[in-house]
């Protein structure tokens, strides 16, 4: 799990030096390169990176190749010239493969467990999943992308029709969860508690109850998973992670009161 944040995270810090100038004209908080420069933020992502692969390597070489293409995902998602980001539809593809069908892979490959069309489904419906909330979340960059001359999928489709694609996909996610799953799995438990967030999505128009709602769609999510996570294995990494994603929603909360006030 350390290993994949890292590796996640380097990701995410070689995307906010690319996209800076376009956060920038967006309006959005990058008061953080007050303090490091782009070229430190760069060096820190491939030492996060490469730490992660250190890690998974320590484990199992199997582990640090699919690791490898984790990074290289996120890497080529975000850096001219092949910049999957801005490449309809394999934008899509890339946040699906690096925040779902990777990491859910690189845990059957550690616990040793062989692929069976059942695990793919899995993967598939992970994959799906991600792929629904990039497309929410992408939706409020719509306009500004459109001013920097930035093609993605959510430019292409409109505001209406992503928030229509991302609900499509969502609940395809959760009809395969009821075809292959039991009625106690941790995905279907989440996402069937996920779907009234869902529908109140699809019927408001209003572009800051839609992020509010995205917000509690994602964070609804989280916390569910890692509490269903908690109940059936009793562990204390899930407990840990519920309680951090309580934090995280009790900081949205306020952040969304201070903005109204």
């Amino acid at each position: 799990m350390l290993s994949i944040l890292l590796i996640v995270n380097s990701g995410s810090w070689i995307n906010y030096v690319f996209d800076r100038e376009l956060d920038k004209h967006a309006e959005k908080n990058i008061e953080f390169f007050r303090f490091i420069s782009p070229k430190e933020m760069l060096f820190s992502s491939f030492l996060s990176a490469g730490l992660g692969l250190l890690l998974l390597f320590y484990i199992d070489v199997y582990l640090a190749i699919i690791g490898l293409s984790l990074f290289l995902v996120f890497f080529i998602y975000a850096t001219p010239p092949l910049r999957l980001k801005t490449i309809p539809p394999l934008d899509i593809l890339a946040n699906a493969l690096g925040f779902g069908a990777i990491p859910f892979l690189l845990g059957y490959v550690l616990l040793g467990n062989p692929l069976t069309n059942q695990s793919i489904v899995q993967i598939v419906i992970v994959s799906l999943l991600v792929a629904s909330y990039y497309l929410f979340i992408s939706y409020f960059d719509i306009e500004t992308d459109r001013e920097f001359g930035i093609k993605t999928t959510c430019t292409i489709l409109g505001q209406r029709k992503t928030i229509y694609v991302g609900t499509i996909l969502f609940v395809l996610s959760f009809i395969l969860s009821i075809y292959y799953f039991a009625w106690n799995d941790v995905i279907l438990v989440s996402i069937t508690i996920c779907l009234p967030i869902l529908i109140l999505v699809n019927l408001f128009r209003k572009i800051t109850l839609i992020r509010k709602l995205v917000s509690a769609l994602f964070l609804i999510w989280c916390n569910s998973v890692s509490f269903n996570l908690f109940i059936k294995t009793y562990s204390i990494i899930p407990l840990t992670l519920f309680l951090v994603f309580i934090l995280i929603s009790i900081t949205v909360v306020h952040i969304y009161l201070k903005e109204e006030n």
